[in-house]
């Protein structure tokens, strides 16, 4: 790899949050900037792999594609000074578009869903694909498919340079699954020549994130982390399913146990001391940001546990989550099963709608 590879990499993660920024106020602008910004790694990466002329096209056009990428920023810096306007109390507020955003319809029961500096990852269970968007969206454009032909994706993940996904769950991943092998591929070059299986040692998962080189699998009938060199004979138990999905921040895991309607919540690393932290939720998916965690409550299946209601995706404050601290930020026609959070927003999937949408955090 290229010493200059990171450094590409570095800048996407900047451009990123002033990319959301400049969205407030015009959001073409903001595609503008994002799309050079992910070329100058991509152009990079397929350059290495190429010898003679075409190695040297791929170092050019990413030189084209920064060059871009500093004339979009000075752009936006002019174009911002007319963005504001003054309000009756002398202070300013930017033009924002803080709804709902669509990033991807008309999808096959699109499940889990993962958000970095390089876009919108999610996976479409029924189409069977795996499928990305930039993160203002696809707009009128399809989502590139990065993987095709998979049997029923669930879950999906994305580090610095791989992507993973979980796949063999028809059902939505619940219940004792017969198998469920996990795949991953370069984000540069995501193609069948280059997705592997990952080794997954006996685990069973149903859900993924993979974080500074350590995998964490959510799963039947347990929750483990293993390297990213595979988990055979490297595997770390870390509590008992069924979990849907794990998170977690400097101090605690968080996991969805759909199965046992709760979100549960335990110290890391031992997770010794789990405890029921949201009761009476049909959690699918979690996710944490420096101060809150957010989680979905979505009876995919209709187990029907409790009452019927409608689903809904929940927030409550890291220090603790009661009736009192908990907030409703989405409900109604809405079938939740992935949640991600990325910057000032978060991103969940529509499973029964077919949908990809956005939503400002509260």
């Amino acid at each position: 790899m290229l010493r200059i590879h990171p450094v590409c990499i570095e800048l996407v993660r900047h451009v990123s949050p002033l990319a959301g920024r400049i969205e407030t106020y015009d959001k073409d602008q903001a595609r503008q900037l994002r799309r050079p910004a992910t070329a100058i790694v991509l152009n990079l990466a397929e350059g290495e792999g190429s010898r003679g002329g075409t190695r040297r096209t791929g170092s050019i056009v990413a030189a084209v594609h920064l060059t871009r990428v500093v004339s979009m920023l000075s752009v936006a810096a002019v174009a911002a000074c007319g963005s504001v306007k003054a309000e009756p109390d002398g202070g300013t507020t930017a033009d924002a578009n803080t709804g709902p955003i669509t990033i991807a319809s008309g999808q096959g029961a699109p499940a889990g869903i993962a958000v970095s500096a390089a876009g919108i990852y999610f996976a479409n269970r029924d189409d069977g694909t795996i499928a990305h968007c930039p993160l203002e969206g696809c707009g009128d454009n399809p989502p590139d498919i990065l993987a095709s032909g998979q049997d029923a994706p669930i879950s999906v993940a994305v580090d610095d340079t791989d992507l993973y996904w979980v796949t063999g769950a028809p059902d939505g991943g619940s219940g004792m699954p017969a198998s469920r092998p996990v795949f991953h591929c370069p984000i540069a070059n995501c193609t069948p020549a280059t997705t592997a299986e990952f080794d997954r040692g006996d685990n069973q998962p149903n859900g993924i994130r993979v974080v500074s080189g350590t995998v964490y699998l959510a799963g039947w009938p347990k929750m483990a982390t293993c390297p990213t060199s595979g988990c055979t004979n490297a595997t770390t138990d870390i509590g008992l399913g069924p979990s849907l999905d794990i998170n977690f921040d400097a101090d605690s895991y968080y996991d969805a146990l759909y199965g046992w309607s709760q979100l549960q919540r335990c110290s890391r690393p031992g997770c010794s001391d789990a405890v029921a932290w949201i009761d009476n939720v049909y959690p699918t998916a979690v996710a944490v940001d420096d101060a809150t965690v957010y989680t979905t409550d979505y009876d995919y299946r209709g187990q029907a546990h409790m009452p019927a209601r409608a689903s809904r995706i929940l927030a409550c404050p890291r220090t603790g989550c009661d009736p009192t601290t908990m907030t409703v930020i989405a409900e109604g026609d809405v079938s939740p099963y992935g949640l991600a959070q990325y910057g000032d927003r978060l991103y969940y999937t529509n499973l029964e709608q077919g949908t990809v949408i956005s939503i400002p955090k509260p």
